[in-house]
C-alpha cells in the first residue's frame, strides 16, 4: 500500500433524500492498493457504490448477489457460491465485493480489507430502494 497516493478522497459528505438527511460530515481517505469491502443492509447502495468503485478505479467487482443466483432468481448451491467466490479473491489483489453473504469468506474480505464501509441508511430510504430494485429485476437475474 502506496500511504503518498490517496486514490479516493470524501471530505464532509452529506447524503439527504428530500428532507431526510442520512449522511452528514463523512470524511475518509482510500489509498492506492488498499482493498474496501462495502456492507450494509438491502437497499442501501451498496451494489451501486461497488459498481462506481470499480468503474472509476478499473477495479473488479464480485457483486454477490449475482453469485446467489442464478438467472430467474434460482439460488445457486452453497458449495458453487463458495467455489465463485474463492476463486475470485485469489487472482485479484485488489478488488471490490459488495454484499453480506456472512457464509461466503467473510473473515478473508475482512482480514484482507484495509477499509470497511458500512452503509447505514434510514430503514425507510433503504427499504423505498429496496422495492425499486425488486420492481426493476422482477423476473430478471440482477447483473
Amino acid at each position: 500500500m502506496n500511504r503518498n497516493r490517496i486514490k479516493i478522497q470524501v471530505e464532509n459528505l452529506i447524503k439527504d433524500f428530500g428532507s431526510l438527511h442520512v449522511l452528514q460530515g463523512v470524511t475518509t481517505a482510500i489509498y492506492e492498493g488498499e482493498v474496501v469491502v462495502v456492507i450494509g443492509p438491502s437497499g442501501s447502495g451498496k451494489s451501486t457504490l461497488a459498481q462506481k468503485l470499480s468503474e472509476k478505479y478499473k477495479l473488479p467487482v464480485l457483486h454477490f448477489d449475482a453469485v446467489q443466483f442464478r438467472p430467474g432468481w434460482e439460488i445457486r448451491p452453497q458449495a458453487s457460491k463458495e467455489i465463485m467466490t474463492k476463486v475470485f479473491l485469489d487472482l485479484h489483489t485488489s478488488w471490490v465485493i459488495d454484499g453480506n453473504y456472512s457464509k461466503l469468506s467473510f473473515d478473508r474480505r475482512m482480514a484482507e480489507a484495509d477499509e470497511i464501509v458500512f452503509l447505514l441508511f434510514n430503514r425507510f430510504a433503504s427499504l423505498c430502494r429496496a422495492y425499486g430494485r425488486y420492481r426493476k429485476f422482477a423476473g430478471l437475474c440482477r447483473p
